[in-house]
């Protein structure tokens, strides 16, 4: 007996009941998702275009408190142009 007056067995059973429950929720999802497979890209898609958004303001805070200057600025290369971010006197496209 565990504390509380429950046997192993009883938390066991109730452990794999739950277990395959969640199991079975899971198992379901994937399936809805594999016949819808542009879905998974786009919900991929919009996550990493999230990131990148919050990625970009925290550097901005963090370039912010050590001081640090970027600007953008225009270049020109084969034609073509381009925006590049300049930090410290180095361009990244």
């Amino acid at each position: 007996m565990l504390k509380g007056g429950t046997s192993l067995d009883q938390c066991q059973e109730l452990f794999f009941s739950q277990h395959a429950v969640l199991h079975s929720q899971k198992m379901s999802r994937l399936e809805d998702y594999s016949c819808q497979p542009d879905l998974v890209l786009d919900i991929l898609n919009e996550g990493s275009h999230r990131m990148q958004i919050e990625s970009e303001e925290t550097l901005a805070l963090v370039r912010e408190a050590m001081g640090l200057q970027v600007y953008q600025k225009t270049i020109e290369s084969d034609n073509n142009q381009e925006s590049a971010r300049v930090f410290e006197g180095l361009a990244f496209l």
